[in-house]
């Protein structure tokens, strides 16, 4: 009996062979791999200054965040290579545990950051192709 108490009937169930193109596990691990390769994330914890320090990655860089670690008591600035320990020609700032995030390619411009007291931490972090 059935779920439903009807009568049992007997299937007949034969195999197979995949259409051309299907998911198999193969294909997809192979989809997997170049996902995998194509994009990577890069990252790394540098301590900062009052000195701007230059931002860097090891390749071509489609986006990039750089993150303030939780335990910062001071502001970390971030700009060009002219940004100041007081603020001055920054273009972002962070405070404890905040973040900033925005497309970048590092052959356009160098992003630096600067602290406004020694002993700052940011984590940096960026997907590239």
């Amino acid at each position: 009996m059935s779920f439903y108490d009807q009568d049992e009937t007997d299937i007949n169930v034969t195999s197979s062979a995949l259409p051309t193109g299907a998911a198999t596990e193969a294909k997809q691990d192979s989809i997997i791999t170049q996902l995998t390769d194509s994009t990577m994330i890069r990252g790394a914890d540098v301590t900062v200054g009052t000195t701007p320090v230059e931002v860097t990655f090891t390749g071509t860089t489609r986006s990039i965040s750089i993150k303030a670690a939780s335990t910062n008591t001071g502001v970390i600035y971030v700009g060009t290579s002219t940004v100041l320990s007081d603020g001055t020609n920054a273009v972002a700032e962070l405070t404890a545990d905040s973040a900033v995030s925005f497309d970048y390619n590092d052959g356009d411009l160098a992003v630096y950051v600067v602290a406004s007291i020694a002993g700052q931490r940011i984590f940096k972090m960026a997907l590239t192709p």
